[in-house]
């Protein structure tokens, strides 16, 4: 499979890279004629590669339907990469690269998914307002309550179906709400949203629980750490604000800047050099902006799917005309 990319990534992209920084890389490659004819050039492969320790070369690898896709819904990987800058490009971009950043705003919704969810995730574990903790403890108490009354057969569904979760969404807006998840078949199945983790109407009531446990058990860990600034995770926070700050521009300007133009105070945060409390209360204005930037985005409310999968049909078509 030919390489259509490989670009320089993570702390080296974002510009807050230190000597003893990972070096990694992603790369996103065309399968030949026999791998698409057999089915096998439509999900990512080979993972990653090389050790994880400080000069080491970490590159995952996606084929180019598979980054398309990334780049639909909105997810980190593919939307940086499209925005990475040539200098980053360890080989020279195909003409097929070039022609998805030729056309990289229209395929990202504005949804960004992905951006969103970590924002959501990170301030409901390190944000500053004080009821996340009580709110966790009351999605836990409610589904264990519903295990207790539906046993093994129960489901999420049975909770939203029942209103159990309707004085959450009232008391703890930050952190419990509801959302739809369309599914492949043109269903659309209802779920149970808490700290950005979805919960489908079918999972099981006994895993809903285990999962918010499991939450709430990191949260309150991580946020009495960030909190005393005793082992506080610096690095999450920094990518907390990162993140939060690119999905700020992406919605508002539909454009990304790498590397970012406020490395300078990722670098402090990374390092242990700012104040704990205010990179909480950045984090809850970021998420505050991000939500509010969402409704009047610049990027498509649902992204052009057809001229997407048209450049990976015409790539598709190439190589096996190119073989036969």
């Amino acid at each position: 499979m030919d390489a259509i990319c490989l670009v320089r990534t993570g702390s080296h992209l974002y510009g807050t890279d230190a000597p003893a920084s990972d070096l990694d890389a992603q790369r996103v490659v065309a399968p030949d004629a026999r791998a698409i004819l057999l089915g096998r050039g439509i999900d990512s492969h080979g993972g990653l590669h090389g050790s994880k320790t400080p000069g080491a070369e970490d590159v995952a690898t996606h084929t180019l339907a598979r980054f398309v896709a990334m780049a639909l819904e909105g997810q980190t990987i593919a939307v940086e990469l499209l925005f990475a800058p040539d200098i980053f490009h360890l080989v020279e971009p195909s003409p097929v690269f070039r022609r998805l950043q030729e056309v990289r705003g229209v395929p990202i919704p504005r949804t960004i998914a992905a951006f969103v969810g970590y924002c959501r995730r990170q301030t409901a574990i390190y944000g500053a307002k004080g009821d996340r903790i009580r709110a966790a403890e009351a999605v836990r108490d409610l589904l264990a309550q519903a295990v207790e009354c539906h046993g093994r057969q129960g489901r999420v569904g049975h909770v939203l179906a029942e209103g159990g979760h309707l004085p959450l969404l009232d008391a703890f807006p930050d952190a419990v709400s509801t959302d739809s998840l369309p599914q492949a078949d043109g269903r659309v199945l209802a779920a149970l949203v808490v700290f950005g983790r979805k919960m489908p109407e079918r999972l099981a009531l006994s895993d809903a629980h285990d999962l918010v446990r499991t939450l709430l058990a990191g949260y309150g860990k991580r946020a009495q750490a960030a909190a005393t600034a005793q082992g506080a995770d610096w690095k999450a926070l920094s990518h907390a604000v990162r993140i939060g700050g690119q999905a700020l521009e992406l919605l508002s300007a539909g454009h990304l800047t790498l590397p970012r133009p406020e490395a300078d105070h990722l670098r402090a945060i990374k390092t242990g050099q700012a104040d704990v409390e205010a990179v909480r209360a950045e984090i809850d204005v970021l998420l505050e902006r991000v939500e509010a930037a969402q409704a009047a985005s610049v990027l498509p409310e649902t992204p052009d799917r057809a001229l997407a999968e048209q450049i990976v049909f015409d790539a598709h078509r190439a190589a096996v005309l190119a073989e036969t």
